[in-house]
Order: structure tokens, then sequence, then C-alpha cells
């Protein structure tokens, strides 16, 4: 497994007694797997709360290049199906924190079906790294229409940092980012609580 971003061991022994449980800290941090054998996959996740004001915090999957779909689970815990069905040809999987960052999100485990073979993790240009640093726009607030409901316009939007310019310079270079952001934050005033000089510092 290959981790990206801002990505930590989750060592609280009330949540993870074998303390191997990954905690994505940022936005836009990621598990990258390559498997074969397998025709589905399983994972466990858990989001400690809702964080602000009780906003999206998804986890993205994505599945040999394409977007599957994103969790919106706040206070969820437990098993999530995130694909059925595949060859048992070769797959890259990556789990990516994908919303804002509010909240406390961590991946305990991905289970492949028995006989599943891990392969060679999918590499990321170690030479290449971008760390950006800023608010919604870089986080990733509200560019993905996920239905047509209840808003005035009819439509109802979510955060989503892999569709994020921030993100799309990453995978146009190939590198190893870090996204440290966060919506509303500003430099001298802020909506959130907090500054830039605050956080950044």
């Amino acid at each position: 497994i290959v981790y990206t971003g801002r990505n930590q061991l989750f060592t609280d022994y009330q949540y993870s007694p074998d303390r191997r449980k990954v905690e994505f800290y940022w936005t836009g941090s990621e598990a990258r797997i390559r498997f074969s054998g397998s025709t589905k996959i399983l994972a466990n996740i858990r989001i400690a709360n809702a964080g602000y004001n009780g906003d999206y915090k998804p986890l993205a999957y994505i599945l040999d290049g394409n977007y599957l779909r994103r969790e919106t689970p706040g206070g969820y815990s437990g098993t999530t199906t995130i694909a059925t069905g595949l060859s048992t040809g070769e797959h890259t999987l990556v789990v990516r924190r994908d919303g804002e960052a509010d909240g406390r999100v961590w991946l305990e485990n991905i289970t492949l079906d028995n006989g599943a073979q891990l392969l060679q993790a999918p590499a990321v240009n170690s030479t290449r790294k971008i760390e950006f640093y800023g608010d919604s726009i870089t986080e990733g607030a509200n560019p993905v229409r996920l239905s047509t409901s209840n808003d005035s316009d009819g439509e109802t939007w979510g955060a989503s940092n892999y569709y994020a310019y921030a993100a799309r310079v990453q995978r146009s270079f190939n590198a190893d980012a870090r996204f440290i952001a966060k919506g509303g934050i500003g430099v001298s005033s802020t909506f959130w609580f907090h500054t830039m000089r605050d956080v950044w510092n």
C-alpha cells in the first residue's frame, strides 16, 4: 500500500487496539493498492464525527482511474462495499479523503476475496512534491453535482478535492501532494474560528 498526502498511524488504543489503522488527516490524502484475483472490494472505515455544521466528510473511491462514488457517513463506523462484479485481472484502487477538512476519518482495513494477491502498489513520483495552501477553492468546496433536489436552483452540490484545481495539478504531474486547506479561512478575517496565520504557523 502506498500512502500520499497527510496521513498518520492512528494510535488511540480505544479505537485501534492493534494501532495499525491509518487516519486521513487533511483532504486529498490517499491510500493506493494494486491487486488481482478478487471480484469485490470491501473497506472498514470510521468517521469520528460529522465536523463543522454536520458537513459531508466523504471518502472517494477511484477504481482503475474511474471515480466511483463518495461516502457521506458523518459518524459512521463499519464496512462499506466499494465494488463488486470485478474481473479477476489486475485492478488499482485509490481510497481518498475527498471532502472538507472537518472531522476525523480513518481507514481500518481493505478486504479482498480469499486467494486474491496484492501487487506492487502504483508508484508516485517521489522527486516531485507539491504542497498547496488555501481556502475552500483549494480544498474543493462544492464543485460536484450530487443530485437535483431541494436547492433553489434545483441542484445539490458537494465538496470534492479530487475535482478541485489543485488536485488536477497533482495528477497532471503525478506528484506527491499535500493539501493544507480549510473552507472559509482568511488571512486577517475568517468565516471559520481561526485565520491562516493561526493555522499555517
